[in-house]
């Protein structure tokens, strides 16, 4: 795997953190999805740790604020 393939991957991953961002707001995505759509929850189970920290890593990938802010 070359580190252009791994830059693409991640360009991909924080457009689609993005759009989440503007989705989820202030909930988290839940465990699983409902018909291919996870669902608006609360923060009431270690799952919802995991939006948390793709927010972490995108912040520390691009160094956007918005990215902190939300984590």
């Amino acid at each position: 795997m070359t580190a252009e393939i791994i830059k693409q991957a991640l360009d991909r991953v924080a457009i689609q953190t993005t759009l989440n961002m503007e989705y989820f707001v202030d909930t988290f995505p839940s465990a699983s999805t409902i018909h291919n759509q996870y669902q608006k929850v609360k923060n009431e189970d270690w799952v919802e740790g995991f939006w948390t920290g793709i927010l972490w890593m995108m912040f520390e990938y691009q160094q956007l604020p918005v990215y902190r802010e939300m984590a």
